[in-house]
């Protein structure tokens, strides 16, 4: 938590006033760094309570710090231009109405957006059954195939028809025994209406493949 901690603190902002959170020791208000982190040799934490909020040395006209305070420190902060708000502590750039959306879009901001993405994180999708359709997509299933990457050694057979060679690819659309428990779980699924998803799926695989390589 604390890598994430370091990756926003450029793109977020605090906002001061007599109910603010914010822990006067700990938390990266300080031109985005903590009061720890800029005056690492001034053993604040010996000084002034652990659980001390800014707010405890904030007045309307500027900061009553506490006598064991050190005069260079006093100095910094009085200096310190901090965000008179009425409302809320810790805001997302220049939002004050941020969303956790916001936060994953900056987290993955780097990443490519690939070609499946909607076959997993669809408006409607429930975490269950996306993260194994992405573990899927991602050959992450723990199939006889991928133990074996990882000096797992167990039969290879598909542990379901005992046939073919256990993979992802197999599992999903090429055992006839999964496809026959799939078609007695939903009845109303016909064999074409199921095949054209499944021609679907592979096509998506194709192009992770391609995509990945």
């Amino acid at each position: 938590m604390g890598r994430v901690a370091l990756q926003i603190n450029s793109i977020i902002r605090f906002g001061f006033n007599r109910n603010s959170i914010t822990s006067f020791l700990w938390d990266p208000w300080l031109f985005g760094k903590s009061v720890m982190t800029v005056f690492p040799s001034s053993n604040l934490d010996s000084l002034i309570p652990l659980h001390a909020m800014v707010s405890d040395y904030l007045r309307d006209d500027g900061w009553l710090l506490p006598a064991v305070v050190s005069d260079t420190i006093a100095i910094s902060l009085q200096h310190f231009k901090f965000n008179q708000e009425t409302n809320g502590t810790l805001f997302w750039q220049d939002s004050n109405k941020a969303c956790f959306s916001s936060f994953i879009k900056y987290y993955h901001r780097e990443e490519a957006k690939v070609d499946w993405y909607n076959l997993v994180w669809h408006k409607h999708f429930a975490v269950k059954y996306s993260f194994y359709t992405w573990l899927a997509i991602n050959n992450g299933l723990k199939t006889a195939e991928e133990l074996l990457k990882r000096t797992i050694r167990v039969p290879q057979s598909c542990s379901l028809c005992f046939v073919h060679s256990e993979t992802t690819g197999h599992l999903l659309y090429e055992c006839d025994y999964a496809f026959s428990v799939l078609q007695n779980l939903i009845p109303m699924v016909i064999k074409t209406a199921v095949e054209a998803k499944l021609a679907n799926w592979k096509h998506t695989e194709n192009l992770r493949i391609s995509w990945a390589g």
